[in-house]
């Protein structure tokens, strides 16, 4: 991808979602004539729209460049809109998986989308660890595993942990989670509690909770829209074994496990009674 493209990940959502081609797409949603020259900054000003040369970064810390607004009807706008909602309820967790390979640069790719959620301060205070080898998804399921007994048995509050066996049985050894070997990939998704800056100095960051969690539901979606399935696993106790065993520095904590790849042949999910269905709209929106 070219530095000068442009184009929302809601966009290429939608355009999956309708069964648009990527010629088609790329029609639509990409217009060379507006690759902005990177040696201009375009900006608004009390007297219009300018085109100012670049300068240095003080310089134009308080510049604004121009936004490329590509307005649809709003027929257009009901139609994707309903049809991603549509889309989205097919995503399920998963917990079994095929040991296929997946290409990386399909990974990638989502992991691309992810970064552009936004942030607070723009400060972006997550990393993504995409684990493929052996050897250290095994430890990092020892290590989840050895703390995942613990909290079965003594941490997690009792009922908790019976509306948890809904999900993954009932059985003695529930916290097994061969998901993280079997799955090609694991992304550990890191939080960041600072940045640290090329020369040492520490960097603020800002709501780095509620960032994290808005790039991991890109990321989730950005998955399924590539075929590919996922579960969010939250690996409490176990977050400053995994930090070591990837060599992920002291600022970082492991928000989320997310195992990828394709679902196993025989997999399956958790059938859902009347009262597990995803809550009805009345439920979850109101209109103000």
């Amino acid at each position: 991808m070219s530095s000068t493209t442009n184009y929302s990940l809601g966009a290429v959502l939608a355009g999956a979602v309708a069964g648009i081609s990527v010629g088609a797409f790329s029609a639509l949603y990409l217009n060379p004539a507006k690759t902005v020259r990177k040696d201009l900054i375009p900006f608004h000003s009390a007297q219009g729209s300018h085109v100012m040369q670049s300068k240095s970064k003080d310089d134009h810390d308080h510049a604004h460049v121009d936004y490329h607004f590509e307005r649809i009807s709003h027929d257009e706008a009901r139609a994707r809109s309903k049809a991603f909602a549509q889309f989205l309820t097919m995503r399920r967790s998963l917990r079994f998986y095929s040991d296929e390979d997946v290409p990386v640069e399909i990974i990638e790719n989502c992991i691309e989308a992810a970064g552009t959620a936004p942030s607070g301060a723009h400060t972006q205070p997550w990393y993504f660890c995409l684990v493929k080898t052996a050897a250290l998804k095994e430890q990092i399921r020892q290590a989840v595993e050895l703390e995942e007994e613990v909290n079965y048995q003594r941490r997690m509050n009792k009922v908790w942990v019976g509306e948890c066996n809904i999900l993954v049985s009932a059985l003695p050894d529930a916290f097994i989670k061969p998901y993280l070997t079997e799955a090609p990939y694991i992304i550990v998704v890191m939080k960041r509690s600072y940045d640290v800056e090329p020369d040492g100095t520490r960097k603020e960051v800002y709501y780095p909770e509620q960032s994290a969690g808005i790039a991991s539901g890109i990321l989730i979606t950005a998955l399924h829209n590539a075929n590919l399935t996922t579960l969010t696993s939250t690996p409490m106790g176990a977050e400053s074994k995994i930090r070591t065993i990837l060599g992920r520095p002291a600022h970082e904590k492991v928000y989320l496990l997310m195992p990828v790849g394709y679902p196993a042949a025989n997999g399956t999910v958790p059938y859902r009674t009347p009262d597990q269905l995803r809550k009805p709209m009345k439920d979850i929106y109101q209109l103000y």
